[in-house]
């Protein structure tokens, strides 16, 4: 959060900006990805960007953000790209129904 406070307000919409201000390139953003996560031990783990984008709306929908602001943060163009999140969620959310005492007594 404080990384967007000291880019605020976004001029370009862009969170991640290069040294000249501009929206940084995804070769550009690959590029640190990688280096940073050899950095940190994690790149034998078999992360990559598209996993951690997926984990990243995975956990919004989880914490009941709306599929459209989902979307508009993922730059989805069309929701069908978007709702395979909601898709991927339906046992956890029925996991999380069962907590609750008198639906969970009557599994």
């Amino acid at each position: 959060m404080e990384y967007l406070q000291t880019r605020l307000p976004l001029i370009n919409s862009a969170i991640f900006i290069s040294d000249k201000g501009n929206r940084m390139s995804i070769s550009n953003f690959q590029t640190l990805f990688t280096r940073y996560f050899k950095k940190s031990g994690l790149d034998e783990k078999g992360y990559t960007i598209h996993k951690c984008r997926h984990a990243f709306a995975t956990l919004l929908h989880q914490q009941g953000v709306g599929i459209i602001s989902i979307q508009e943060l993922m730059g989805h163009a069309d929701l069908n790209s978007t709702k395979i999140y909601t898709h991927t969620n339906v046992s956890h959310f029925q996991k999380e129904i069962y907590k609750f005492p008198i639906i969970g007594d009557c599994k």
